[in-house]
């Protein structure tokens, strides 16, 4: 099982064909457009939220936190500093138990992806340089690779590879809690 704690060694690629690309502007984060997010100020986030990402990274700082809706469920992402002052992102779900981390993420350079990733990410998509790559541990033994580019009008497109132990794989619809 992959750590965050120590460099990824291959990237996982998922082209998500339901999500239409959309216009960035030049200063926005890459992926910004992909999902309607709102800003929650960390105070506002639910208790039982906070509660379990604590537990989860008890020395993270939060600094940061959003709101979604996706796939007929709520999440809140809290961003959070490590004490090296790495940014990891917790993405939490709202589900029938309550409050749920489903997500693990840090933003990674092209280098640390594992070549078992790259191999399967280029032969999907040819030729393809990510603006940004996000490495999404599901806390379960997979790693989603996610590659969001721009073309040069600024649209956004996202792809997506999962890596389970040494098998790497394409995905074809986004990746799903």
């Amino acid at each position: 099982m992959f750590s965050l704690k120590a460099p990824a060694v291959t990237f996982v690629l998922m082209s998500l064909v339901p999500i239409a690309p959309q216009a960035v502007a030049d200063d926005q984060e890459v992926g910004a457009t992909l999902h309607e997010k709102s800003d929650v100020a960390i105070a506002n986030v639910p208790a039982e939220a906070m509660a379990v990402a604590r537990e989860k990274r008890p020395a993270l700082t939060f600094t940061k936190a959003e709101r979604e809706m996706r796939g007929g469920h709520e999440y809140i992402d809290l961003e959070g500093h490590d004490d090296t002052g790495n940014v990891i992102e917790l993405d939490l779900m709202h589900g029938e138990t309550g409050w749920v981390v489903v997500e693990i993420q840090r933003d990674v350079m092209w280098e640390v992806v594992p070549t078992l990733v790259q191999e399967e990410l280029m032969q999907n998509v040819p030729g393809i340089k990510p603006d940004r790559i996000i490495e999404s541990d599901q806390d379960n033994g997979t790693i989603v690779y996610e590659f969001f580019v721009r073309d040069n009008a600024g649209k956004e497109s996202k792809y997506e590879v999962s890596l389970t132990g040494e098998e790497a794989m394409f995905l074809k619809e986004e990746w799903k809690h």
